[in-house]
């Protein structure tokens, strides 16, 4: 792979202090091996209250804080953190909690946009698992609610093994062409904006195992099913920006103008 190539991985993180403590050493540190590519590491702060900022800092990663007038979401982070990360030609994303994430996994993810320059994104595929070992939350509204919409309005998309996985490689040119969804809603807004730009060629799976992650309760499901939902529906023009709005305090199509 070549060396010149630069890639960037951010993690969004609100009060991942425990998460990062055991995520970054896969990178940075000590521990970390040598890359072939120029690496750098992100974490996005959003809204912290914890010591996400200082741990993420002691392993020399580069710290960006969403500021205090955007919302917290995990959109949000990831529109704000890519735009403010360091210039690459190809950024990753993963979520905090993934402790088992390593480089492995991010050359998996980038190798099929180098090999092919029609290739947009590249996927993480799943078998899913929480630290019980129980099939996980994530995959559960995957198979309950994204699945059957994405059947109905996006097909090709349906057929995904982890449509809404958060383990992401994506073309930085790409990042200017889309608008970011907020909150959970982001990972569904980005597959599907990139199928309709360029298709299901332009997306590849690539399997990196079984995730193991945080089990979440049923507060934080009926949230996520709820973002994809209108993540997917308003992707299919079949609810308005004003309809998902009327209730909402923030936006749910992210603002441009957050950026400058």
């Amino acid at each position: 792979m070549n060396r010149h190539l630069s890639v960037t991985l951010v993690i969004p993180a609100r009060n991942e202090e425990s998460g990062l403590l055991a995520l970054l050493p896969n990178f940075l540190g000590d521990n970390a091996v040598d890359t072939p590519f120029d690496l750098s590491v992100t974490v996005v702060s959003d809204h912290s209250t914890d010591r996400t900022v200082e741990v993420a800092k002691s392993f020399g990663a580069y710290v960006v804080e969403v500021p205090e007038f955007m919302p917290c979401g995990k959109g949000e982070a990831l529109h704000f953190g890519l735009h403010r990360s360091y210039n690459a030609d190809i950024y990753v994303t993963c979520d905090a909690d993934l402790t088992d994430f390593t480089l492995d996994h991010i050359v998996r993810l980038v190798e099929p946009l180098v090999r092919d320059e029609d290739t947009v994104m590249a996927r993480a595929s799943y078998s899913y698992q929480d630290e019980s070992g129980e099939d996980a939350s994530t995959h559960r509204v995957t198979r309950l609610m994204a699945r059957p919409l994405l059947a109905i309005f996006f097909p090709e998309l349906a057929a995904l093994q982890s449509p809404l996985a958060g383990e992401v490689a994506l073309r930085a040119r790409f990042l200017k062409e889309i608008s970011f969804l907020s909150g959970y809603a982001v990972d569904a807004g980005l597959l599907i904006d990139t199928y309709l730009s360029y298709g299901i060629d332009g997306i590849k799976q690539v399997d990196l195992g079984v995730k193991n992650h945080r089990h979440h309760g049923l507060d934080i499901l009926s949230l996520q099913a709820r973002e994809v939902a209108y993540a997917i529906l308003y992707k299919a023009n079949r609810i308005s920006l004003a309809e998902i709005e009327k209730d909402r305090e923030f936006p749910f199509e992210l603002d441009p103008e957050y950026l400058n």
